[in-house]
C-alpha cells in the first residue's frame, strides 16, 4: 500500500499557503486549520477541480487566497470569509462581487469583464489589475479608495490616466503595457507619490511634466520609446533612482544621473557616458557586484553575450531580476514578470544548462527541483507559429548573433533563448 503524499505547502518568507487538493478536499482544510494555516493555493496546476468554494463557508479563519487557472469556478463563496484581507485572481472567466470582502487590503486580478469593486472596498491598500477595460477608458470608473497606497495597471484598453487623482494616498504606481496611453500629467497630481514606473508605454510624451511630482524617489521609464532629455532630473531633488532601460535618449547627455545613488539604462554609441562609468560613481557597491558577475559568468560556460542579451530581452518585456538561492557548483539567475517565472540556471557539476518557464507558483528565488508544471516552449512555438514571421525569426536569429556555444549543453540553451525571444510577445498579448 502506497504512502499518502505529504500535503503541498508553499513557503515565502514569513508567510505559508496550502494548495488545495480535490481528491482529499476536507483532509487539506483539516491540515490548513490543525496547522494555523490561513493562506490557501486554488489551482488546477495542483491538483484544484471544484465548481464552486461554498466549502469555505466552516473556514471563516482564511485571510488570504490564491486562485490560479481553474475556469469556470463560481467564487461568489468568498463572501463566507469575513477575515479575508488578500486575493489573487488569474484564468478565471466570471469576476465575484469584491464589494462582499470590504476587509481586503490587498488584490491582485486578471479582470475578465466586468470589475465588481465599490466603495465598500475602502479598506484597500494595494491594487493590482492586469487587462483593465473599463469603458470609460480611464480610472473615473474605480471607486474612491481612501486607504489605498500602491496601483499596478499591466496591460488592457486604458487610454487616460484621469481619475487617479482621487487616490490621494497612492505612494507606488506602476503601469506596463499600456500602448495608447500618452499622456502623464494625472499622475503628477499626486502629491505624495514616491515610487512610478512606466513600462511598454510607448506613445507617451513630455515626460519632462513629471518634474511636478515632487516626492518622488524611484522613477522608471522602461522600454518606453524616447525622450529628448534627462535634464528635468536636475529639478527633481527628492529622486534617488531613475530607470530608463530600452528608452532613448536622444541628445545622450547623461550627467544628471550623476546626483543620483541608482541608475539603469542600456549603453548606447551617443550617450556621454556608460553604464559601468555611471554606476561606477554613483553607487560602487552595485558596480561591485557587477563585476563579479560578469566573472562568474565568464568562468562558467555560458556565452557572456548570450547572457546579457537574454536578460536585457527580459527586462524589456517587463520580467524583474530576482536572484536564486542555489546550491554550491550552480549558478543561476531568476526573472519575475506577468505572475510567470523565467529561470536559467548552470549546474557546474551535472554540466548541465537549463531555461525554465513556469507560471508563479513555486518558489522563485530557491533552486531545489524543477516546477511542476513547465511550460513547454516548443508548445508555444507551435501555437504561434502563423504569427511568427520570417523578418521575426531573421530579426531574432541577428539578436543572438553574438552567440558561440561551446558544446552540446550550451546549444540547447540557446535553442531555448531563441524560442523564448520568439514567443514571449504573443504568449504576454495572450493571442
Amino acid at each position: 500500500m502506497s504512502e499518502t503524499p505529504p500535503f503541498q505547502i508553499y513557503e515565502s518568507g514569513d508567510t505559508r499557503s496550502l494548495r488545495l487538493e480535490s481528491d482529499r478536499l476536507d483532509a487539506c482544510l483539516q491540515f490548513a486549520r490543525e496547522q494555523g494555516i490561513d493562506r490557501l493555493d486554488l489551482s488546477s496546476f495542483h491538483g484544484f477541480g471544484e465548481t464552486d468554494v461554498e466549502f469555505l463557508r466552516d473556514h471563516r479563519h482564511i485571510r488570504a487566497i490564491s486562485v490560479l487557472l481553474v475556469g469556470a469556478l463560481d467564487l461568489s463563496g468568498l463572501r463566507h470569509l469575513e477575515r479575508l484581507e488578500e486575493l489573487h485572481i488569474d484564468g478565471i472567466a466570471r469576476m465575484p462581487d469584491f464589494g462582499e470582502l470590504p476587509h481586503l487590503r490587498r488584490l491582485m486580478v486578471t479582470c475578465k469583464g466586468k470589475l465588481r469593486l465599490s466603495e465598500a472596498n475602502g479598506a484597500l491598500r494595494d491594487l493590482c489589475l492586469s487587462s483593465y477595460s473599463p469603458k470609460s477608458k480611464d480610472l473615473s470608473e474605480l471607486p474612491t479608495l481612501p486607504e489605498l497606497e500602491a496601483l499596478s495597471l499591466n496591460g488592457g484598453s486604458v487610454l487616460s490616466l484621469e481619475g487617479i487623482e482621487r487616490f490621494a494616498g497612492l505612494k507606488d504606481v506602476q503601469l506596463s503595457r499600456l500602448p495608447r496611453l500618452t499622456s502623464i500629467v494625472p499622475v503628477t497630481r499626486l502629491t505624495g507619490l514616491k515610487e512610478l514606473r512606466f513600462r511598454d508605454c510607448k506613445r507617451i510624451g513630455n515626460h519632462a511634466t513629471i518634474v511636478a511630482a515632487k516626492a518622488l524617489t524611484w522613477l522608471g521609464y522602461i522600454n518606453c520609446g524616447s525622450m529628448p532629455s534627462i535634464s528635468f532630473l536636475n529639478d527633481m531633488p527628492a529622486l534617488t533612482h531613475f530607470s530608463f532601460a530600452g528608452t532613448l535618449v536622444e541628445d545622450g547627455n547623461l550627467e544628471p544621473l550623476f546626483r543620483l545613488k541608482w541608475a539603469g539604462f542600456h549603453n548606447k554609441p551617443h550617450y556621454s557616458h556608460r553604464y559601468e562609468d555611471v554606476i561606477g560613481r554613483i553607487n560602487p557597491e552595485t558596480h561591485a557586484y557587477l563585476l563579479q558577475l560578469q566573472a562568474s559568468i565568464r568562468r562558467g560556460s555560458r556565452n557572456e553575450r548570450f547572457a546579457y542579451r537574454l536578460f536585457w530581452f527580459l527586462e524589456d518585456c517587463g520580467f524583474e531580476f530576482r536572484g536564486l538561492t542555489a546550491p554550491p557548483g550552480v549558478e543561476g539567475r531568476c526573472f519575475l514578470g506577468h505572475d510567470h517565472v523565467v529561470r536559467v540556471t548552470d549546474d557546474f557539476v551535472k554540466d548541465r544548462r537549463t531555461l525554465l518557464f513556469h507560471p508563479l507558483g513555486a518558489e522563485p528565488t530557491r533552486l531545489e527541483s524543477d516546477p511542476e508544471h513547465p511550460i513547454e516552449l516548443s508548445e508555444l512555438l507551435a501555437r504561434y507559429a502563423a504569427k511568427i514571421t520570417e523578418q521575426d525569426r531573421a530579426e531574432n536569429e541577428a539578436h543572438f548573433a553574438w552567440a558561440k556555444p561551446r558544446d552540446r549543453s550550451e546549444e540547447l540553451l540557446l535553442e531555448q533563448a531563441k524560442t523564448l525571444r520568439l514567443v514571449l510577445p504573443h504568449f504576454l498579448a495572450g493571442t
